[in-house]
């Protein structure tokens, strides 16, 4: 009895969300082609009646969907889309800290209500969602744990490579 010896390694949120699970895509792909195309026919609509600064947000998030649709089309092709998907996120947390604190000049309270529009929560908001997005931009993923090499093979000393071998022996 042959045994052959393949590396298996466990696949993580990052690989799952833009390694190209056809899963994840046609769960999640035509709505986010579809919610790009209707925010751009808003945008469109909004430039028309002459609100440029509406128009411009509504195209920006027409074209973060499309971003998001492109890198769970193909990830490693469209590598760009989702690195520029999650800065934008990291972005826009940072932007909620500093209108919260600093523009609406709120308390810093670590008891606020959860629901709230609060420092406190913008602060847990980019350090549990933001600060990941920022690491993933950079890095490629969602930690600063390095991935693991293909040398790295958690089964390389298992039951099956002593049976294997013993088999060649005798």
């Amino acid at each position: 009895m042959k045994i052959e010896n393949k590396t298996v390694r466990k696949q993580t949120f990052g690989d799952t969300l833009f390694g190209g699970n056809r899963f994840i895509f046609w769960c999640l792909g035509p709505l986010f082609l579809l919610t790009g195309i209707v925010f751009a026919a808003n945008a469109y609509s909004k430039f028309a009646e002459g609100r440029p600064g509406t128009g411009g947000i509504l195209l920006s998030v027409a074209f973060l969907c499309i971003c998001f649709f492109l890198a769970l089309l193909n990830g490693r092709y469209f590598w760009w889309a989702g690195r520029l998907v999650a800065i934008s996120v990291f972005c826009a947390y940072v932007w909620y800290l500093v209108d919260t604190w600093l523009i609406q000049h709120q308390a810093f309270e670590l008891g606020s209500p959860r629901g709230g529009s609060t420092p406190w929560n913008a602060l847990c908001g980019l350090i549990i969602i933001g600060w990941p997005c920022l690491c993933y931009t950079f890095l490629g993923r969602f930690s600063f744990r390095a991935p693991p090499s293909p040398i790295d093979d958690p089964f390389e000393n298992d039951a099956f490579d002593d049976d294997a071998s013993n088999e060649k022996r005798g």
